[in-house]
């Protein structure tokens, strides 16, 4: 079984607490706009953003920040594309 990305993890939290896109965004200060593209998978949330989910979702923030480094990497090597990732 394939582990869990950060996204999914977002996502499945939100809906567990029974929360809307708007709502997680309110809660979290940040815009709407943004949890509509990390769930719809359009790329992978920076750091800042994912603090700020984390706090009113209950997550551990740098476990999800270091799975967003995983996918980002991830996603780098199968576009096969030098894309400056940078592991710390």
């Amino acid at each position: 079984m394939k582990p869990k990305t950060a996204l999914e993890i977002i996502k499945e939290r939100r809906l567990e607490l029974k929360l809307t896109q708007k709502q997680l965004a309110q809660k979290a200060g940040v815009f709407n706009s943004i949890i509509c593209r990390i769930e719809g998978g359009y790329g992978v949330p920076n750091a800042e953003t994912l603090r700020k989910l984390a706090k009113p979702l209950g997550l551990d923030a740098k476990m999800l920040i270091r799975l967003a480094e995983e996918e980002r990497k991830e996603k780098c090597i199968r576009r096969n594309v030098h894309c400056g990732y940078q592991p710390k």
